[in-house]
């Protein structure tokens, strides 16, 4: 792989796990540093990997982008329904 593809390699497969760890809901948390990408740039890094998986993970970001925000729609949707439903009249 060519040192320029390096970053958008390692970004789209860093980005990749942590989508597919929010959907799975297994989340350690938030990306707060570029450290979380070391173990990955050295992996983007790794000549026996086929050329052609790295052309794989960008489409496969996007698909991935959008499965969670259609999630998280459904969630925001879910509370807002469950918040809005009217309150039946009380009677005494």
């Amino acid at each position: 792989m060519s040192s320029g593809r390096i970053p958008e390699s390692s970004h789209a497969l860093g980005c990749c796990r942590k989508y597919v760890s929010l959907l799975n809901g297994t989340d350690s948390g938030p990306i707060f540093s570029i450290a979380y990408f070391r173990d990955v740039i050295e992996e983007v890094q790794d000549p026996e990997t086929q050329s052609g998986y790295w052309d794989y993970i960008t489409p496969e970001l996007e698909h991935l982008e959008k499965k969670w925000i259609e999630e998280q729609a459904k969630v925001a949707g879910a509370n807002t329904a469950s918040t809005s439903r009217p309150k039946s009249a009380e009677t005494r």
